[in-house]
């Protein structure tokens, strides 16, 4: 059990970092008292945060053990996202000039997880199908 959590969560772990040098270098420099505008936001951070949110998660339930109970998937899946979206939210509302933008950092992240949830949950159910096909 220890191996396959450790394992999942070293797995988002190294998404979360790749990810936050992607959005590091995608986001603009932008002079003090300037705003950027909202599709620079949306394709530049906003984006790149929700897809290292969802692959976070991917990544995680790929390399946790696959003999696991749904409540021990979890315990590999969520934790490293659902803390990196938590601190993303932070160092979001600490930048940020009004709730506003905290507010969609956290709305991106955890649809990232959603979103990854997802994924994880179709390719579970693809793997079920195939290892009892419909015998009519």
């Amino acid at each position: 059990m220890m191996p396959g959590l450790l394992r999942a969560w070293g797995g988002a772990l190294l998404v979360l970092l790749a990810g936050i040098a992607v959005m590091i270098r995608l986001t603009p420099r932008v002079v003090a008292g300037a705003s950027m505008p909202m599709t620079d936001q949306a394709l530049r951070i906003h984006l790149p945060w929700f897809v290292t949110s969802a692959v976070m998660v991917v990544a995680a339930g790929a390399l946790r053990g696959r003999s696991s109970p749904a409540r021990r998937s979890l315990l590999a899946t969520l934790p490293v996202p659902g803390l990196a979206v938590l601190t993303g939210t932070l160092i979001g509302v600490a930048g940020a000039t009004s709730a506003l933008p905290a507010l969609l950092y956290l709305g991106d992240g955890v649809l990232g997880i959603a979103a990854g949830l997802l994924v994880i949950g179709l390719f579970a159910r693809r793997e079920e199908a195939l290892a009892y096909p419909y015998p009519g």
